[in-house]
């Protein structure tokens, strides 16, 4: 997913991401040439930017150091810098969403109700794990561990939730395909089994 993907797909659930400069940002994205993402993360402060810029100027290669650097180096990455303001929340496209595709349950009256709320916008650190949930939610990879789940427990939060609805409405609006393509170029023809989606 790339980071303009992931800025539509969120902006179709209400929440609005804006490029910032590193002294205003609270949300980033590290990625590769091609813009993909690597990582989602969340700053409050500039020095989390320079120490993660220092980190990526690390040679994994020759000393222990954590995955992250490994992760940027390794992948050529380069850093978007984002502003997530929860008085620009809409919830207007969630509220619809749900009702235009009929989800219901819990874990979406869960949503309704945050939606109805004055103070329901999500938090900064809420909108982080709906940007990661929402890698997860499509299937894309993501270098994140916090909220990057692949099992249960995630289910029936408020952050999951808006992922899955975010998810569904890309899919609806075209933003994302129904199911993903993957290249079965090269494949033996013996490997008849083996289909594009």
């Amino acid at each position: 997913m790339t980071s303009d993907q992931m800025i539509e797909i969120v902006d179709g659930a209400g929440i609005r991401l804006k490029d910032a400069p590193i002294e205003n940002a609270n949300l980033y994205t590290w990625a590769d040439p091609d813009c993909h993402n690597l990582y989602v993360g969340k700053a409050s402060s500039k020095k989390r930017h320079d120490d993660e810029m220092r980190w990526k100027n690390v040679d994994h290669t020759r000393e222990i150091v954590s995955g992250f650097v490994a992760l940027l180096v390794e992948n050529h990455a380069h850093r978007r810098t984002l502003r997530y303001d929860p008085a620009t929340f809409d919830p207007a496209p969630l509220v619809q969403h749900v009702e235009a595709e009929g989800w219901n349950g819990s874990a979406i009256d869960g949503v309704l109700d945050r939606c109805v709320r004055e103070d329901g916008a999500p938090t900064l650190e809420e909108v982080e794990a709906i940007l990661v949930r929402l890698h997860i939610r499509t299937g894309r990879l993501i270098g994140n561990s916090q909220y990057a789940s692949q099992w249960e427990t995630p289910i029936g939060s408020f952050t999951d939730t808006v992922a899955v609805l975010a998810a569904d409405a890309a899919r609806s609006s075209g933003i994302l395909p129904a199911r993903t393509t993957v290249s079965t170029e090269g494949i033996d023809a013996t490997d008849s089994d083996v289909t594009k989606h």
